[in-house]
């Protein structure tokens, strides 16, 4: 199942992090016991974003700016409503009772698995959503170009306080 989610703010990105699962600023995307979040997407190999997703690097691209620089990326017109997009991918009930119960093979084959699903919803989305528009000056109008997306990508083994269903963000 996958589900999307807005987050219409940095801070209510870090609030809800901080609220809904984690003490500490976006722990939960870093806790104790859970794999560390990866970069993913073409738009974070521009960005020179690699391997394990930091707390810092991670909010400053929410802000939109540059994790290293914090030059601002892209061209804001007006207030963003929407800062990014939390795309959920969970596995069925009856895998993640599979993944709960199986033994360290069966688990290490679910979240596998699991992972090729999300790297082909990562994909699709790149294809699909991966747009932005920019001006030109040219023929006086915008143009829709295609984005480079940056997509951390986090592992959970459980779901809120569930120790079923492997979510994938």
């Amino acid at each position: 199942m996958i589900s999307i989610g807005k987050l219409t703010s940095v801070e209510q990105a870090v609030r809800y992090l901080r609220e809904a699962v984690a003490q500490q600023q976006l722990e939960y995307y870093t806790a104790r016991g859970e794999s560390p979040g990866r970069w993913n997407g073409p738009g974070a190999e521009v960005l020179g974003v690699r391997g394990e997703v930091i707390d810092t690097d991670f909010a400053a691209v929410l802000a939109g700016t540059h994790p290293r620089t914090g030059e601002e990326l892209g061209k804001h017109w007006r207030r963003q409503s929407v800062v990014a997009f939390d795309v959920t991918v969970s596995a069925p009930k009856g895998v993640s009772i599979l993944y709960a119960l199986g033994d360290e093979r069966t688990r290490s084959t679910i979240l596998r698995i699991h992972g090729e699903g999300v790297q082909a919803a990562a994909e699709y989305l790149q294809a699909n959503a991966g747009w932005a528009r920019r001006y030109n000056a040219d023929i006086k109008t915008t143009e829709a170009v295609r984005a480079k997306l940056v997509m951390p990508e986090f592992v959970h083994r459980t779901a809120g306080r569930s120790p079923i269903q492997p979510p994938g963000r």
